[in-house]
């Protein structure tokens, strides 16, 4: 009965294909993680910073979402792993060809869980 126990933990259950993840696996893979809160100024709404921030983040495994806001700067709430999150700010930073980022206001935001990056209208 023991031997069944370990096993069973070991492969997920009575499915040996079930992929399993232990508490360890899950609390280092939050550990590692970066949430950050952006407002991009500058010339970014009306170009498809919207849209190349999605992209950007999708490519990088990076979740959260962006919104353009009434006073014409972009928002983003990002959280990703710190390599991946540098990349997309690098990206964020210079925007799509016909943007003009002029700043950049960076803090960290309030933990939220997200399953994909969204464009919030």
């Amino acid at each position: 009965m023991v031997a069944r126990t370990v096993r069973d933990r070991e492969v997920g259950g009575s499915n040996p294909l079930a992929p399993t993840k232990t508490f360890f696996q899950v609390e280092t893979s939050r550990l590692f993680r970066d949430m950050r809160r952006f407002i991009i100024s500058g010339r970014v709404q009306g170009v498809g910073f919207r849209y190349f921030t999605q992209r950007q983040a999708m490519s990088r495994q990076i979740v959260g979402w962006v919104r353009n806001r009434v006073d014409g700067t972009v928002e983003v709430v990002a959280d990703g792993q710190g390599s991946d999150m540098k990349k997309f700010m690098e990206a964020v930073k210079s925007g799509p060809p016909w943007a003009r980022v002029s700043s950049i206001e960076e803090r960290k935001a309030p933990e939220e869980t997200f399953n994909d990056f969204t464009i919030l209208r």
